[in-house]
């Protein structure tokens, strides 16, 4: 007897333990199946990451586009120098060339009274006229004639074409001058061709 109230006892808590499950919907852990990890989902380090990276690359396109500006700004600047330098070279010989036009039409002017002029010295003296502005005008924009003869046969001035035996004159005395030199502002443009003296 005591052994069958001991099993309905039994089957009355199990039955009782059911429902409570059924009840409440607690699931056991065999119940409970493991959830799937998102694989893009993205931990705060990775996203931190990405926002520096992501900063880093604004601030390199921004130093990249400034670099690019500068780049043209100073292209253009180079070009604009040039052009200035270009235009200064080109009114200075402008205004060189301005003198020398006058002494062409004078020479025009000799050549054609020549065709006609039966005196010859009054010819001769409008080409030494034409001749010395010439040289004026040249002096004046900085051109001077080397002056050599007497003086000591310089390398930097003069190009010895021929010597020559000479008892008044020393050695490397620059005895006569076969084409002359010029300098333009202080620079030899052209060294004058001389005869030297040499008595050994």
């Amino acid at each position: 007897m005591f052994d069958k109230e001991k099993n309905s006892k039994k089957d009355i808590g199990t039955e009782s333990s059911k429902d409570v499950k059924a009840d409440t919907g607690i699931k056991s852990d065999t119940d409970v199946k493991p959830s799937k990890v998102d694989k893009h989902t993205k931990s705060a380090k990775d996203v931190k990451y990405d926002e520096i990276a992501k900063h880093h690359k604004e601030q390199y396109q921004q130093a990249f586009s400034q670099l690019q500006r500068l780049q043209a700004d100073f292209d253009n600047y180079r070009k604009r120098v040039s052009k200035e330098k270009l235009d200064i070279s080109n009114h200075a010989k402008g205004q060189m060339i301005m003198p020398v036009l006058e002494v062409i039409d004078n020479l025009e002017r000799a050549v054609k009274s020549a065709e006609t002029c039966d005196d010859v010295n009054a010819l001769k003296k409008g080409v030494e006229l034409t001749l010395k502005q010439l040289k004026d005008a040249l002096l004046k924009e900085g051109l001077t004639e080397i002056v050599s003869l007497g003086e000591k046969f310089d390398p930097e001035k003069h190009e010895a074409l021929l010597t020559t035996e000479s008892k008044d004159h020393e050695d490397d005395t620059v005895f006569e001058e076969l084409q002359k030199g010029y300098i333009f502002k202080e620079k030899v443009i052209r060294p004058t061709k001389v005869k030297v003296v040499k008595n050994s």
